[in-house]
C-alpha cells in the first residue's frame, strides 16, 4: 500500500514539474512579445522620422534613434537570456527535488515496511499459539 502511494506521487511529480515549467515558459513568452511590440514600436518611429526628413541619411537626431533602437534590443536580449537561464535553473532545482523526494520517500517505504514487519510478527506468534492448540 505505501508503495503504491509512493508510485502514485511520483508518477504526479512530472506534472508538477511540467505546470512550474509552463509558467516560466509563460513569463518568458510574455517577455518576447513585448521586445517584438517594442521593436516593432521603434521601428515604427523610425520610418517615420525618416520620411518627415527625405530618407535621413546622416542626420544626427535619427543616428540617436538608432543608438536607442540598439540599446533597447540590446536590453532586452540580456533580458531574454537571464530569463532563460532562470528557466534552466528552474529545471536543474525541481530535477534535484524531486531526486531528494523520491529518495526521502523510499526510504520512509523501507523503515515503515520494517517497522511493520517487526509489529507483525507478535500478531503472528499470537495467531499461531491461538491456532495450534486447535490442530492437536
Amino acid at each position: 500500500m505505501l508503495l503504491r502511494a509512493h508510485a502514485i506521487s511520483l508518477k504526479l511529480l512530472p506534472a508538477r514539474l511540467e505546470r512550474a515549467l509552463a509558467a516560466e515558459t509563460h513569463k518568458m513568452s510574455d517577455r518576447i512579445l513585448a521586445h517584438q511590440s517594442s521593436i516593432e514600436r521603434m521601428v515604427s518611429l523610425f520610418n517615420q522620422m525618416a520620411e518627415k526628413c527625405g530618407g535621413g541619411e546622416g542626420r544626427p537626431d535619427l543616428k540617436g534613434l538608432q543608438t536607442a533602437i540598439e540599446e533597447r534590443l540590446a536590453e532586452q536580449a540580456q533580458l531574454l537570456k537571464s530569463e532563460g537561464e532562470k528557466v534552466v535553473s528552474a529545471v536543474a532545482a525541481n530535477g534535484r527535488l524531486l531526486q531528494r523526494l523520491a529518495a526521502h520517500r523510499t526510504l520512509l517505504t523501507v523503515i515503515l515496511s520494517y517497522i511493520g514487519g517487526l509489529l507483525t510478527i507478535p500478531i503472528l506468534q499470537e495467531l499461531i499459539s491461538w491456532v495450534e492448540p486447535m490442530l492437536h
